[in-house]
């Protein structure tokens, strides 16, 4: 293996390890300075451990440019993890429509994850259970999505009742 390959693999290692250990705001400022010193090549990967960072952190437009740089610069596509982390950032800052919108002009299926995501940020009863509906289409047995959903209702006042308490 090349050594400046090698390198990198343990650069992006170490992102990832800051990340997950709570130094999110650390990990982004290392990937800065590796990025300028051209010591690290970012790929899919890399930026799977970016976009969550940004997720962790709440940093839309700062998550946004990256997404963006991914194809504009760096000649990366987007891949569902990519995908995944960019709609639980934007759903989880509130912006439903715009995570809905990135899920609806994905080039790749949306998958169960996908779907998840959005739906776990979701508190308004026509997208919530917009968003669970489909979900079920895509795996109707997944205990976890009924149990999202059921809890959406709640939320916006319908409740449900067992037939003992009718």
């Amino acid at each position: 293996m090349h050594w400046k390959s090698s390198m990198e693999w343990k650069e992006k290692g170490f992102l990832l390890g800051l990340a997950m250990n709570g130094q999110v705001e650390r990990s982004l400022d290392i990937f800065q300075e590796l990025k300028k010193c051209g010591r690290v090549t970012p790929n899919e990967v890399t930026f799977v451990t970016v976009l969550g960072a940004c997720r962790h952190m709440g940093l839309v437009d700062e998550g946004r440019s990256y997404f963006d740089a991914m194809t504009r610069y760096y000649n990366v596509e987007p891949n569902i993890k990519n995908y995944i982390r960019m709609v639980d950032l934007l759903a989880r800052s509130g912006l439903l429509k715009e995570a809905e919108k990135l899920i609806d002009s994905m080039p790749i299926a949306p998958d169960v994850a996908t779907w998840g995501a959005l739906l776990g940020a979701c508190r308004k009863h026509e997208m919530g259970e917009r968003v669970g509906r489909k979900l079920l289409e895509l795996q109707p047995d997944h205990d976890g999505f009924h149990v999202l959903l059921s809890n959406i209702y709640p939320s916006i006042g319908i409740v449900f009742w067992t037939l003992e308490e009718q």
